[in-house]
């Protein structure tokens, strides 16, 4: 599906059906091995949510294309999509590795507040545990994805509370899109730092750089007024528990980035420690490169494709959460 055609200004293409390339997404915390996903209650959620695939089957959704989104969770918030942001493969990536900065910005007394990038500190999806990335493949109304470009009036941010219920700013859209890029473009000053900016400054706008582009970096509302009107869920939730994604995403940024993380005296795989400022440096300094942090310079960093294969890996390795029997 050509989302830039979608979400941005043209609809006058014809819609691809099925198409799954550079349609995903997988947020969450920094956890890893020291949390444990559980599995009763995660069996139920993903029962609950085969269900849920087999009612929305009998819908029809007029001038539909269909979009594979991914999300990451709380068990407790339960399966579905309505009422919550979803994002593609880019979009949820640029999440995850957003969200290990976390531990430098995100302390009592930063050293000034970041003017490139600020995190959001405190977020159930990134911080928690029993965390579950989900797939989904959702058809949407191709009208309902309309967005004027740098119009953000369409989107909705769904913020999980406390009570682990979701709660959604209001929009005139059921069903909202925007691109990260939008970010470069809010925030100027992401595209104007110097010698004095934050290191979390730096990577924060080297990772909108490598992540966006006019066909990837989406975020998406789907809210619960247009399920089934403007857009539906298709099939059955894929799940994965999120510390098993995380493992391979950090042994594989620990393989790559060996030298750094050897040269710093940082411990990896089980020893490893994701909230140590030296790891967090390590895991920058590989995926977006060695310069990433004083400059625009990414060589020697991540390709953004590898970066999405690193999440699509772990729906092919991770053990998949199924209904118990």
């Amino acid at each position: 599906v050509n989302l830039a055609a979608l979400c941005w200004v043209s609809l006058k293409g014809q819609p691809t059906s099925g198409s799954k390339e550079g349609c995903v997404r997988t947020a969450g915390v920094p956890h890893g091995a020291r949390t444990q996903t559980a599995m009763t209650t995660a069996h139920v959620v993903v029962a609950l949510a085969v269900a849920m695939g087999a009612i929305a089957s009998a819908v029809v959704i007029p001038n539909a294309v269909r979009i594979t989104v991914y999300h990451s969770a709380p068990v407790c918030a339960g399966p579905g999509t309505s009422n919550r942001n979803t994002a593609d493969l880019m979009g949820e990536q640029y999440f995850l590795v957003r969200s290990l900065a976390a531990p430098l910005e995100c302390v009592p007394h930063p050293p000034r507040r970041a003017q490139c990038g600020n995190h959001s500190c405190g977020n159930h999806e990134v911080i928690g545990d029993n965390l579950v990335i989900s797939k989904v493949e959702l058809e949407v109304d191709r009208t309902a994805l309309r967005l004027a470009e740098g119009d953000l009036s369409t989107y909705s941010h769904c913020n999980l509370g406390d009570d682990c219920k979701y709660d959604c700013t209001a929009a005139p859209n059921s069903f909202g899109c925007w691109n990260i890029s939008i970010l470069i473009e809010e925030q100027p000053s992401c595209r104007e730092l110097g010698p004095h900016s934050l290191v979390t400054e730096w990577w924060a706008a080297n990772l909108q750089f490598l992540v966006a582009s006019p066909t990837a970096g989406f975020w998406f509302s789907s809210l619960a007024a247009g399920e089934n009107v403007t857009w539906r869920q298709v099939g059955s939730t894929e799940s994965i528990s999120k510390n098993c994604s995380d493992e391979l995403h950090f042994s594989t940024v620990e393989t790559d980035g060996k030298a750094c993380f050897s040269t710093a005296g940082v411990a990896t795989g089980s020893h490893r420690d994701i909230l140590l400022p030296s790891w967090i440096d390590c895991y920058y300094a590989t995926v977006l490169g060695p310069n990433a942090s004083h400059s625009y310079d990414r060589s020697g960093g991540w390709s953004s494709k590898k970066l999405g294969n690193v999440l699509l890996d772990a729906f092919s390795s991770c053990s998949a959460l199924t209904p118990s029997a």
